[in-house]
């Protein structure tokens, strides 16, 4: 006799459905879909000064994901260096350096992480630790835009990653153009002076 896992049929059948790309003229309301803005106050207060270094370390950050989209080692490889200039050139005083203490070596370390893996699937794992401490970061001190908190429920063998995004748009860094659109948005930041 076999059996059948239905729970288990449920969920595959439920995240293919999901990350399927949307057929043309089929109705969506990108707004519905997104969860309600999520009003960060930053956990330490940071110089202006700091706050726009932070702001280029968010960028490159960002320049990271969108290589990874693109599926391109080498872009990969640069944006990384660059993501790692932007944080060894962010310093800060006063009450937000204890916190930029402990995030500066983490992100040193994953960066590293990203750059010294030579296979696309090992670099994209050390991204989801990369992004992992950037969503602590940008809670931490804030950003000067809004962020989106994606998540794709298939990467890595279906134990699903996020990462951070300037656009509300879904690209997906895990999987690039296999699986372009697959995710969601988790949490749209904004954030207070």
């Amino acid at each position: 006799m076999k059996v059948c896992n239905l729970p288990l049929v449920l969920l595959s059948v439920a995240t293919l459905v999901a990350c399927q790309p949307k057929q043309a003229g089929q109705e969506t309301s990108d707004a519905e879909d997104m969860p309600p803005p999520t009003i960060v106050k930053p956990s330490v207060a940071a110089s202006s000064g700091f706050s726009e270094q932070f702001r280029k370390t968010t960028e490159a950050y960002m320049a990271v994901k969108d290589a990874f989209v693109k599926s391109d080692t080498a872009a990969v490889n640069r944006a990384a260096d660059a993501l790692m200039q932007a944080v060894a050139h962010t310093q800060t005083n006063g009450e937000a350096q204890q916190k930029w203490n402990q995030v500066k070596p983490m992100l040193m370390r994953t960066i590293s992480g990203v750059r010294g893996m030579s296979e696309l699937a090992d670099k994209r794992a050390a991204f989801e630790d990369l992004s992992k401490i950037m969503y602590e970061a940008v809670n931490a001190f804030g950003a000067s835009a809004t962020v989106y908190k994606q998540y794709c429920p298939m990467a890595f063998d279906d134990k699903g990653a996020y990462w951070l995004s300037l656009n509300a748009e879904i690209r997906n860094p895990y999987f690039g153009d296999e699986m372009l659109e697959c995710g969601e948005v988790q949490q749209v930041l904004t954030f207070e002076e």
